[in-house]
Parts: C-alpha cells; structure tokens; sequence
C-alpha cells in the first residue's frame, strides 16, 4: 500500500483556496482524479509526445492531456494507449484547443477507435 503528496505551497493560497493561475498542471491532474474517482496510488504513466504530455492513468482507463497547446499527435498517440479491459476515458484542458473545430475534430477521431467518454476541464 503507498499513498502520494506534495508540498504545501502556502504562497500560493488565499484564504484557504489556491488561486486558479497558480495551478500546476499536477495540482489539476490529482483534482482529476479525486473527482474521477481514481484512486490516488493508481500507476500514472507519463508521455511525452513532442512538447505535449499525455498521463495514462490506470493503464488506460484514464488519459490525460492538460496542455495548452494540444497537437494533433496527442490525438494519434491517445488510442495507443486506450484500455483493453474497459471503457476509457479521455479529459483535456478546455483552453487547449485552439478552436472549437479543432476540438470537435478531435473528438470524433477519438470516436472511430471506440473512445466515446471524452471531457473537458
């Protein structure tokens, strides 16, 4: 049994509540997954896809993408990576794409691999 933390960065809060501009991309990820319902000691994998980074949660059940930047190889490396077990699900950063067009398309590439749970934060 192991168990995950991290520093306080007390600089960082106001009155008890972080601000949201001084949110890491780490600090977004573990809200991720409480709200998920993942566990905090599921194995989290790190891809590096050119700039980008892709967290495969649970090997596969969950897969992450919370760059501002997304790319369309983000996109082509997603189904890679997709569970053979169950349904996965996919969660980007809402700002990550550049238009709504880029985020529809995206969306549906997904859907031709049998990615339908696809969310934004």
């Amino acid at each position: 049994m192991g168990f995950k933390y991290g520093k306080s960065r007390t600089k960082s809060f106001k009155h008890g509540k972080q601000s949201k501009k001084d949110r890491t991309n780490e600090d977004l990820l573990y809200e991720i997954l409480l709200k998920s319902g993942v566990e905090l000691t599921a194995k989290i994998e790190e891809i590096k896809v050119g700039y980008n980074t892709l967290y495969n949660i649970g090997q596969g059940a969950l897969l992450v993408c919370l760059d501002d930047k997304i790319t369309q190889d983000v996109i082509d490396e997603i189904p890679k990576h997709k569970s053979l077990f169950m349904d996965t699900k996919v969660i980007f950063k809402e700002a990550g794409f550049m238009s709504d067009a880029t985020k529809i398309n995206a969306i549906q590439n997904l859907k031709q691999f049998k990615i339908e749970d696809v969310r934004s934060v």
